[in-house]
């Protein structure tokens, strides 16, 4: 994982990873804004994640999900998320994907969502039994409403820092 060279320098990533960080570094000095729902209670999710792994380097997942918000008004959605995942380092890999969205809003016309992303993964050298993991993505959203004539279409990038800790 790790590799040490003649002058002990530790050396983790390439220089164009190198070039990644340096890039969402300084995106990350920039004032950013997240979504604020403080109803989330109110709902209920099942989902299902499907893996296949292809090889070593690549990965298929498919996660099907189906959430229903209690709120006004009660919105019913079906999701669709495939991915391919492909294994750059061991530190590294990069994700793209397609999310389907529809969903049955009760006191209004239906809607459909499209979000076409790519993104990257860092996964960081576990620390005790500690992993973390950093995500980056850009996400198109393209929405309509059914019965509408017009489509709405926006760009997100989207960040999430994650880690696992074992109980056993």
């Amino acid at each position: 994982m790790f590799h040490f060279y003649k002058d002990g320098v530790l050396k983790i990533f390439s220089s164009n990873v190198s070039a990644i960080f340096f890039f969402i570094f300084l995106l990350s000095n920039h004032m950013t804004f997240s979504q604020e729902d403080g109803n989330v209670e109110k709902q209920f999710w099942a989902m299902a994640n499907l893996n296949w792994k292809l090889n070593d380097k690549w990965v298929f997942n498919q996660d099907i999900s189906y959430q229903r918000l209690y709120d006004t008004p009660t919105i019913t959605r079906v999701l669709l998320r495939p991915q391919i995942n492909r294994q750059l380092t061991d530190f590294l890999s990069l994700q793209g994907g397609l999310f389907l969205i529809y969903n049955f809003i009760e006191a209004d016309n239906n809607a459909i969502e499209i979000r076409p992303w790519i993104g990257a993964k860092l996964f960081w050298p576990s620390f005790w039994r500690i992993d973390f993991e950093n995500s980056l993505r850009l996400e198109g959203r393209f929405e309509h409403t059914i019965g509408m004539n017009n489509w709405e279409n926006g760009f997100r990038f989207r960040y999430r820092i994650g880690s696992n800790l074992p109980f056993n």
